[in-house]
């Protein structure tokens, strides 16, 4: 797929020129030269996160992401001592809730589309197929620029 540039910068009299920035070419396996395509808008090198997400949206609203969606855990260095099985289950239901409020966060802001640089746990994923939301974890940063 070729992605259609920005308007060309024009000299009277010259040859329209293009800045490299703004072209990205996306090679795919599996089909010839002859069934390409010019898309207009913006294509990614990258796949969804799981399987129930929407394959094609319209009217994308993209939150970029430069944060962790897995299960929040304790920093370095830190250790918890628990005597108590139900303590530890609280902590990690507590651990899940802050996940859940993140994500509950994205998606009420409108986003139809999340992009991130780190990565998506499995119970992650889950809310997003339920709300109908694509999600792409470990997305390069230089593509998240672009």
């Amino acid at each position: 797929a070729v992605m259609q540039t920005k308007e060309p910068s024009l000299i009277p009299g010259g040859p329209d020129r293009y800045p490299l920035s703004s072209i990205h070419l996306l090679k795919a396996q599996g089909k010839s030269a002859h069934e390409s395509c010019i898309l207009d808008g913006f294509a990614l090198n990258t796949t969804r996160a799981a399987q129930g997400m929407p394959a094609f949206l319209k009217d994308v609203k993209v939150a970029c992401l430069d944060i962790d969606l897995r299960r929040a855990k304790l920093k370095m260095g830190m250790s918890m001592v628990v005597n108590d099985p139900e303590e530890l289950a609280k902590m990690q239901e507590k651990e899940l809730e802050v996940t859940h409020h993140r994500i509950k966060c994205i998606i009420g802001a409108g986003c139809n589309l999340v992009l991130t640089t780190k990565g998506i746990d499995d119970t992650s994923l889950k809310y997003f197929v339920e709300a109908g939301v694509v999600a792409c974890r470990r997305v390069a940063m230089k593509d998240l620029k672009r």
